[in-house]
């Protein structure tokens, strides 16, 4: 598996780094070399790739040259850690700029810069990073599986892109070969050198068809035309994976009917390879497999990292794909907006007096009740990404329809401030779960893939949203200025905002940020959040706030 990592350096990495970091410090005031910092080294080795990813990358400079002996010091250096020339590569080029008036420099310098590279290598870098995944999801995803295999099945044109579908066959389940339609698209521009791709997890049905070569007259998918389209906006491949999962599957079960039965054989047997949604995740991986397998091979490219999105059960799959396999540099599910589950679903009896009918298929079998119980928390540690937060720490851009049936408008609240690393919100106004607005979607989703694939700044948002005795208060910041912020409004008689009509003001900046207050309603509830868009891409980007929801009298258990 790809993500496994050496135990013992967890220990000895954080020790290495406070043996040295002192000395380098001590050194190199005495040599008179300028003041470093670990900011100052955290800029240069910008997280959260390592500096040798970089370099191939091209964020980082080769050196053009010297007589400081570098020869030897490079073999050593790439020999024994090979993520070390690349910060080399950068410290080198800023002395040549004249950056940093050294002078003089020798071997013993040189020594003193692979103790900088060591401490922020193997001991910043460590600390920042997860530890390797374990657990049922991640051993099952590393589990061999003879039965993987890949073949084109057909090649054509779609608008101006090229494309490749492949009949894969990710797995072998319970007996059940897992097959897919994987279509591989190549926009007409392209770097050479593009090593990030874009897949999409989709879901469909399986006909035993897709594995016979192609009809001529066989049509594309009806969304064909849609990620050709995204594959020509963002210019790097787009795989599309479909039938995850794949199904029909035992006796015609689809979705979460089938979910909700592999949950319920998990909560009888204890095995813990039963919930489907370990299948769907290693469907994933195995599509990422393919797409660099193919991608090499014929399209000369070395794909190394991805951009990984898909909508509810395929949020689902997103969430816990990034989770177990560090290719995944970018994450955006989309409309699954469950997670911590157990108090997600006190949380639809508080809003709604009852749960939403959109999740019957798991109320029905009894599954929600047994939740806290010691199986239902086994489930839970297995299935729910709120468990691998710890290791979610990937730039991610979660994106919610306001009007979905399946989740209460605020649900984001009872897990977006454990969340780690960047994270970003897109609420869809007056959408349901089958999103329909894909110019915001989509734009947004171009915004974080651009960050994952050039290093394009996201902007960094800050925001108050707070109740008090009157109403609610918004006051909204970004270090890159917005080309336009609204606040956007509902209301509704009781907490159920599912069929709210949402309503957008424009704000004015008033010194260093954006403000907007609203009072409470005459009655009922009120729902805001804050949105800015950004037209500084080719394509409008949008990123929100989180929602607050006020009753018309301030009673806090009116408002959980």
């Amino acid at each position: 598996m790809r993500d496994a990592g050496n135990r013992q350096a967890w220990f000895a990495r954080p020790c290495v780094t406070g043996c040295c970091w002192p000395l380098f410090v001590w050194a190199s005031r005495r040599r008179g070399w300028p003041s470093f910092t670990p900011a100052t080294i955290g800029r240069l080795c910008h997280r959260p790739a390592l500096s040798g990813d970089l370099y191939q990358r091209g964020f980082l400079s080769k050196p053009g040259g010297g007589s400081y002996n570098q020869g030897v010091v490079w073999m050593v250096l790439s020999a024994c850690l090979p993520a070390g020339p690349a910060l080399i590569h950068s410290l080198w080029a800023r002395i040549e700029q004249g950056i940093w008036a050294v002078q003089g420099i020798r071997w013993q310098d040189l020594m003193w810069l692979f103790l900088v590279w060591l401490c922020v290598e193997r001991g910043i870098a460590a600390a920042a990073e997860p530890p390797p995944p374990a657990g049922p999801l991640a051993r099952y995803v590393a589990q061999p599986d003879a039965s993987y295999a890949w073949q084109v099945r057909r090649r054509g044109q779609v608008s101006r892109s090229e494309y490749v579908e492949l009949t894969l066959h990710s797995q072998t389940w319970r007996d059940i070969a897992w097959k897919h339609q994987l279509f591989l698209v190549k926009p007409s521009t392209m770097p050479a050198t593009a090593s990030h791709a874009m897949l999409c997890i989709v879901g469909g049905s399986w006909k035993d068809e897709y594995a016979q070569p192609a009809a001529a007259d066989e049509r594309l998918p009806d969304d064909a035309t849609l990620f050709a389209n995204l594959a020509e906006t963002l210019k790097t491949p787009v795989a599309v994976l479909l039938q995850v999962p794949h199904q029909p599957i035992f006796d015609g079960q689809f979705e979460d009917q089938a979910i909700s039965y592999t949950f319920e054989q998990f909560l009888k047997t204890g095995d813990p390879q039963w919930p489907l949604l370990l299948p769907m995740v290693k469907s994933a991986v195995r599509g990422m497999d393919a797409t660099e397998e193919f991608c090499g091979q014929e399209w000369s490219l070395s794909l190394k990292s991805f951009t990984v999105t898909g909508a509810s059960k395929r949020g689902w799959t997103t969430w816990l794909t990034a989770a177990v396999d560090r290719r995944v540099t970018a994450l955006a599910p989309m409309v699954i907006d469950v997670l911590n589950m157990s108090p997600q679903m006190e949380h639809q009896r508080r809003a709604w007096g009852k749960l939403s009918y959109k999740i019957s298929d798991y109320s029905d079998r009894n599954l929600i009740a047994q939740l806290e119980s010691p199986a239902g928390k086994a489930l839970r540690s297995i299935v729910d990404p709120y468990s691998y937060r710890q290791r979610l720490k990937q730039p991610k851009l979660i994106i919610i329809g306001t009007n979905d049936h399946y989740w209460p408008l605020d649900a984001l609240n009872l897990y977006w401030q454990d969340l780690q690393g960047p994270k970003y919100i897109l609420y869809v106004p007056n959408n349901r779960h089958g999103l329909k607005d894909l110019g915001r979607v989509f734009g947004s989703l171009r915004a974080l893939h651009r960050h994952a694939v050039d290093g394009q700044p996201l902007p960094q948002l800050t925001w108050k949203l707070e109740p008090d005795a009157r109403g609610v208060q918004l006051e909204l910041r970004s270090d890159i200025r917005p080309d336009q912020v609204q606040a956007w409004v509902a209301t509704s008689p009781t907490r159920d905002f599912r069929e709210a009509r949402f309503r957008s003001v424009t704000l004015q900046r008033t010194g260093d940020a954006y403000r907007y207050q609203r009072p409470r309603p005459a009655e009922g509830y009120l729902a805001l959040f804050g949105e800015a868009l950004y037209n500084g891409d080719a394509v409008p980007s949008f990123f929100s706030t989180n929602v607050e929801i006020v009753a018309a009298q301030q009673d806090a258990s009116q408002t959980p």
